[in-house]
């Protein structure tokens, strides 16, 4: 089997900060909307709040995978203005 200089199988692997780093987001998104939800469910927030908030992240996390598979393909890239800026106003 012929072995390539620059790719290595623990490359591959997290390492165990990405993992922290990782689990740290999941979990602060995960409180930022039930946080959210229960302002809504107790009458604090209008709903469009919550309906906002669903619709651009999901609308942002679309838009990053697109942004990924053109990378893999060598097309034209989504600038990296637009991304931040949909991440920031769906977060």
């Amino acid at each position: 089997m012929e072995r390539r200089p620059g790719l290595r199988l623990h490359s591959l692997i997290p390492s165990p900060p990405l993992r922290s780093s990782l689990t740290q987001a999941i979990v602060g998104a995960s409180v930022f909307l039930v946080v959210i939800v229960a302002l809504v469910v107790t009458g604090r927030t209008p709903w469009w709040v919550l309906a906002r908030h669903l619709v651009l992240s999901a609308v942002t996390f679309m838009l990053y995978g697109w942004d990924k598979v053109s990378a893999g393909g060598g097309h034209r890239r989504t600038p990296e203005k637009t991304l931040n800026g949909l991440a920031h106003r769906g977060n």
